[in-house]
């Protein structure tokens, strides 16, 4: 299984802190978000490597902090797209997909959020049901995901019933936490996507795309969930992190 870190956003809303800083190197608690997310991967025996996908200009801040994490498995890897042009998200797990030649499953995670979920409970999830799976967490108030996340409802077996990415109106409080596992087969399916023009910056549009064509699951997980995205979410992170190791 290999893993996709998506780390490329220019953290606009986050401004002035990601003037120098990209937003998955922010740090919590003195430690990079990103690196909070790689000690989840590194729980999960079947991950054999992990691309941080980035852009041109964030690859030497990203290489440092490999270094300093010295580990074997990660691997920095740049869309071929000019600073110019926007691929997006899905424009750019389908390029990294290409660029080095993934053909496994694959689990792809965005790289400024932070879960409690266990990844291994994420994976028995995925293997018993064999197609595409999101991790999801109930907000317990639709009113809060109106225009902000992906909005899921699922039927009594945990199978994707509707998928909307940021809707105005959502239909459920369960909100999609960028956490999604594509089993190798319906990789290929990311360039359909793309060929048909469709929008190419969430991977939530990929998904609301996906669900009507083959059957994906959602995973619900309850503990805690941040997406980080403005200064208020940082603060209030870092608080909520202060003091533990």
């Amino acid at each position: 299984m290999k893993v996709i870190i998506l780390a490329g956003g220019l953290g606009t809303r986050l401004k002035p802190l990601t003037d120098d800083t990209p937003k998955p190197l922010l740090p919590i608690n003195g430690k990079p978000i990103i690196s909070y997310i790689v000690e989840k991967i590194e729980e999960v025996d079947d991950i054999d490597t992990i691309f941080v996908s980035t852009r041109d200009s964030f690859q030497g801040k990203f290489e440092d902090w490999k270094t300093k994490l010295n580990n074997q498995k990660i691997h920095i890897s740049v869309p071929k797209a000019t600073e110019k042009q926007n691929l997006g998200s899905i424009g750019a797990i389908k390029s990294v997909i290409k660029n080095e030649k993934i053909k496994d499953d694959l689990l792809v995670i965005a790289g400024d959020n932070l879960f409690s979920f266990s990844l291994k409970e994420f994976i028995s999830f995925y293997k018993n049901k064999l197609a595409p799976v999101v991790a999801c967490f109930d907000m317990k108030d639709k009113n809060k995901l109106s225009k902000k996340y992906g909005v899921i409802k699922l039927n009594e077996t945990a199978k994707v019933i509707c998928f909307k990415e940021k809707p105005v109106d959502p239909c459920t409080s369960l909100a999609s936490t960028a956490c999604y596992l594509f089993p190798k087969d319906t990789i290929g399916m990311i360039s359909d996507y793309l060929k048909e023009k469709n929008n190419p910056d969430a991977p939530g549009y990929f998904i609301s795309w996906l669900y009507n064509r083959v059957d994906t699951y959602g995973y619900k997980f309850t503990g805690w969930w941040f997406d980080i995205g403005t200064p208020e979410d940082y603060k209030m992170v870092n608080n909520k992190f202060k003091g533990k190791k």
